[in-house]
């Protein structure tokens, strides 16, 4: 999160999955790619979950701008 990504859950169905990531890491002399290719593709569809999100809120914005104040848009600017 400090670098600017997203925080992941990662959901039980693939716990299997993310221990096996521990266990390629321990047995592959430290090789991390397993575990970087799992929280990626979690990361990745967080980040298009953000951006639909966003989307939204300007259809939104643009549907009713009399709800929208300058201080809202200043935020999103951000």
């Amino acid at each position: 999160m400090k670098e600017g990504y997203p925080p992941v859950n990662i959901k039980f169905s693939d716990r299997d999955r993310y221990y096996d990531c521990f266990n390629h890491y321990r047995n592959n002399d430290n090789d991390c790619s397993k575990m970087t290719e799992l929280v990626s593709e979690y990361a990745a569809d967080e980040l298009k979950r953000y951006i639909d999100i966003a989307g939204q809120a300007n259809a939104l914005k643009n549907q009713h701008p009399e709800d929208f104040s300058e201080k809202f848009d200043k935020e999103i600017e951000r």
